[in-house]
Parts: structure tokens; C-alpha cells; sequence
């Protein structure tokens, strides 16, 4: 397991959590993902065109049509896995989806800050 101090919201929890989906689903590597609601466009040369979904989508969406966002901060890979292939993410990617308070990462100054405040609130919060 990779983990950096990046996401310092990550818990001990979420790292048992992608133990067990590595266990039962029996994965390469376990990524966290955050699902992403926003609307996202790619250009085709001529014009934008909508990925992961449609605009003419009403209610709900089909989990293959969502877009996924990679978190940082942790990545458990099966040890066979890596040292065939050399790289910790690939093969068979199992996940674990994360809300929005694990997904926080810190990359900037005002990100710490961010993070400074959440840590207070949770303390005032208990």
C-alpha cells in the first residue's frame, strides 16, 4: 500500500476498506475514486462533445456512464502484480468511493489552511 500525507483525511477504515475489496474481488489494485457530477466536454476537433453522459440524461445515470475521479493519497497494489508488471495501478482496478471530506487533498497553502479549519471543526464537532 502507497500512502502520502496528501489526503489526511483518510482513516484507518478506508485502508481496511480497500483491503477487503482487494480480498473479496480478488483485484490487481485498489484506487480511491470520487464520483464527479459536474457536466465535462471534450473537443472532437470541431466541435465539444459531452463525456459520460448526455444532456438529454433526466434523472438517473447509469454507473458506466459516470466519470470518476482518481484520488491521491493511497493505492494498494498485489505485490505479484507489481513486481510482473512494474507499476502499481493497472491490471484489474478494483475501487473504493470516497465522500467528500476523505477526498480532500492538500496541494496548496490555501488547501492547508482548509484542512486546519475541517481538523478544528471535527474537534469542536466530538
Amino acid at each position: 500500500m502507497l500512502l502520502s500525507d496528501e489526503t489526511p483525511f483518510i482513516t484507518a477504515l478506508h485502508i481496511d476498506e480497500a483491503v477487503n475489496t482487494m480480498r473479496i474481488f480478488d483485484v490487481d489494485c485498489v484506487i480511491p475514486i470520487f464520483p464527479e457530477s459536474d457536466l465535462f466536454y471534450c473537443h472532437n476537433g470541431s466541435s465539444l462533445e459531452s463525456v459520460g453522459h448526455s444532456e438529454e440524461e433526466q434523472g438517473m445515470r447509469l454507473e458506466r456512464n459516470y466519470i470518476y475521479r482518481k484520488l491521491p493519497g493511497m493505492t494498494l497494489t498485489n505485490a505479484n502484480f507489481y513486481f510482473g508488471e512494474r507499476r502499481a495501478v493497472g491490471g484489474v482496478i478494483g475501487h473504493v468511493t470516497y465522500d467528500a471530506h476523505a477526498a480532500f487533498a492538500v496541494r496548496t497553502a490555501m488547501d492547508l489552511e482548509m484542512a486546519n479549519f475541517m481538523i478544528s471543526k471535527d474537534r469542536i464537532d466530538q
